[in-house]
């Protein structure tokens, strides 16, 4: 994901700014159900909320590195926001 810094209106926007994120490559069907097929065995699922933010939810209690794993998987596919949700308990 990258950054637009945009200046507001005004006398050359100084002291001010917003920011926009911009998803340079959005997730497609088949991209979803590929990341959903290699995060089963980890016990971690998938959901898309809005604005495109991948929800990873653990099913179970997991390592670090199966935790590394799964965020990996969704980062080599698309750069959406990631939220994640651990497992209750």
């Amino acid at each position: 994901m990258r950054t637009v810094i945009i200046p507001p209106p005004g006398i050359l926007g100084l002291g001010r700014s917003r920011t926009v994120d911009v998803i340079g490559h959005l997730p497609t069907d088949a991209d979803c159900d590929t990341i959903a097929d290699l995060l089963a065995p980890l016990g971690v699922s998938l959901s898309w909320g809005p604005g495109h933010q991948a929800h990873l939810r653990t099913l179970t209690a997991i390592t670090t590195e199966q935790e590394v794993w799964a965020l990996q998987i969704v980062v080599a596919v698309t750069d959406c926001r990631i939220v994640w949700h651990k497992a209750a308990g």
